[in-house]
């Protein structure tokens, strides 16, 4: 057995040797395929590990953003929330002023003024003035008792008429208002003797409440004669009264009053004339912060009675809406009567914001036009517009735009130019900012309390 395997071999000795180098060769290119094998599982596991891990390192980077952007998110909301909080209590407070006394209402009998022989400042004669104390004093005493307001500009840095050229101004004009409408009786409003001129707090507070002090005057006269200023020597007339900025605010304040631009008047060398007619004198009212201030810094302070006297306005137009239009719950003092709006309609298109009836109030010019809906139809008079229901009843019409805006209506008319001119004339956006947008927007939605019947 033996003998026969190894002479096999020997016969065989290529077969077999050949055979022996096949199992080596089989062993020797396995162990390298393992080897191969084994090495990219490796590799595969190392790069899968570093894929992890950068996918890790981006999924904290975004969840990092994500809450810093979500903290500030929520810093700026509260930043915003507090900022249109501490606007709609500043609109309310402005809203407020127009029916609070922050100052008690000063007047004088015309005898009085006669009596004192000058315009005496408001010290000089506590004893011969009438103080009203509250709104409900000056309700009651300018219902019973009509009150004049005379605005005028001073011929003096620290006294208004030193050489007495207005008192006897004042005096003619009482005096021709009281024959023309008939009245017996008259007071007086008069800024030098109706604001206390020596604490500077009171005269402030007296100033806040300007629009209270016009709402109660039944007349309205701008004394403007001509003569000289004592400090600059300047001639002052009617037309340097109508550059002062405080005389605009006056006028501007008995103006958008319901039927307070039907008993204008100015008293100037010719006698006296009603405003009404006078494009330029309604013009120059409606651009109080293009007037002239003594300190620039008083455009700062009259922001809140001008915003305060809007609101009025356009509470006032909502009054002469049908009942079944308006949206507000308390109950409106009816219009003045003596007003027939009946020949004095008004036609005009309709804009998205409330500013579109200050537009009404502007004389044609080329900065400024207003569209009317019937081309057949004539531009009504100016005097007429604000003279009429008709007017007033445009910034009730705005403010319904105004809410189909907010639903989003796309239905609007006007001039956008004519619209944002008037707007920046009447609202500067340096000093107003973003106020009377959110006036128009509060009290379209009804978050501004109006004291009831006021």
């Amino acid at each position: 057995m033996r003998d026969a395997a190894c002479s096999w071999i020997k016969d065989n000795k290529e077969r077999w040797q050949l055979s022996i180098q096949h199992t080596l060769d089989d062993g020797t290119e396995g162990g390298r395929s393992r080897n191969r094998d084994r090495g990219f599982t490796h590799q595969t596991w190392f790069i899968a590990l570093l894929i992890g891990i950068a996918c890790l390192a981006m999924v904290i980077a975004l969840y990092m953003c994500f809450c810093t952007a979500w903290a500030s998110w929520r810093e700026a909301k509260a930043a915003r929330t507090e900022m249109d909080e501490a606007r709609l209590l500043r609109l309310q407070r402005a809203v407020d002023a127009v029916h609070t006394c922050e100052h008690p209402m000063v007047v004088f009998s015309l005898e009085s003024l006669r009596r004192f022989g000058r315009l005496p400042p408001h010290e000089a004669v506590r004893g011969d003035l009438v103080f009203l104390d509250n709104y409900d004093d000056v309700v009651e005493f300018a219902s019973s008792h009509p009150i004049l307001f005379v605005s005028h500009q001073w011929l003096g840095r620290d006294e208004p008429d030193p050489d007495g050229t207005h008192f006897t101004a004042i005096c003619g004009a009482a005096q021709a208002i009281q024959r023309k409408c008939g009245v017996e009786e008259i007071y007086l409003w008069c800024d030098y003797a109706s604001v206390p001129q020596r604490n500077r707090t009171s005269q402030a507070a007296a100033c806040n409440s300007l629009a209270v002090y016009s709402n109660a005057a039944r007349y309205f006269v701008a004394v403007c004669p001509s003569g000289l200023h004592r400090d600059t020597g300047e001639r002052v007339d009617a037309s340097t009264y109508l550059a002062r900025g405080w005389c605009r605010l006056e006028m501007w304040a008995m103006m958008n009053k319901a039927g307070g631009a039907a008993a204008m008047y100015v008293y100037d060398d010719a006698g006296l004339a009603p405003i009404a007619g006078r494009r330029d004198w309604y013009d120059a009212a409606m651009r109080v912060f293009e007037g002239d201030f003594s300190r620039e810094d008083d455009k700062e302070k009259i922001v809140d009675n001008v915003l305060g006297l809007y609101a009025r306005a356009l509470r006032q137009a909502e009054a002469t809406t049908p009942r079944s239009r308006r949206r507000f719950s308390a109950a409106p003092p009816p219009p003045p009567p003596g007003l027939d709006d009946s020949s004095h309609t008004v036609r005009s298109s309709a804009t998205p914001t409330t500013v579109r009836f200050l537009e009404a109030t502007v004389p044609p010019s080329p900065e400024l036009s207003v569209r009317s809906t019937s081309r057949s139809s004539p531009r009504p008079t100016l005097e007429k517009i604000l003279t009429s229901r008709s007017f007033h009843t445009l910034q009730s019409s705005a403010l319904d735009k105004l809410r189909r805006r907010k639903r989003g209506s796309r239905e609007c008319g006007g001039d956008a130019g004519a619209r944002d001119w008037c707007r920046e004339t009447v609202f500067p956006e340096l000093y107003f900012g973003g106020l009377v947008e959110a006036l128009e927007e509060h009290m379209a939605n009804g978050d501004l309390v109006f004291p009831e019947g006021k």
